[in-house]
């Protein structure tokens, strides 16, 4: 869980330095939506430092939501995630440097 937050939390940081007002974040991790939304009471501390930066961030936007996309109907970003941690890809992607079986994962419900 203490990696889905650390991944909100870049990802709030990007869309803050684009100077985004309105944001909608989609993760696949149910306990970390949870916890993002409620009091952070009996959380573990690293997570709860995350989560509270993310709620930080938050408040820098105009508008923010953040929704849950059950892992499922999420398979093309699940393998995106393991093909950058196997590549050792942070950042940016081009989409050149995808393979093509990936491209198309969730475009033909695969």
């Amino acid at each position: 869980m203490v990696a889905e937050a650390a991944g909100l939390l870049a990802n709030m940081r990007v869309a803050h330095d684009c100077r985004y007002k309105s944001v909608i974040f989609e993760g696949d991790c149910a306990a970390m939506h949870g916890n993002l939304l409620k009091k952070l009471d009996g959380v573990l501390w690293d997570l709860k430092l995350m989560l509270q930066d993310c709620k930080m961030m938050c408040a820098t936007f105009q508008f923010w939501g953040v929704f849950l996309v059950p892992r499922e109907a999420n398979s093309g970003a699940h393998d995106l995630a393991h093909w950058c941690a196997h590549s050792n890809v942070l950042g940016f992607i081009s989409i050149n440097l995808l393979l093509s079986g990936l491209r198309c994962i969730d475009l033909w419900g695969n």
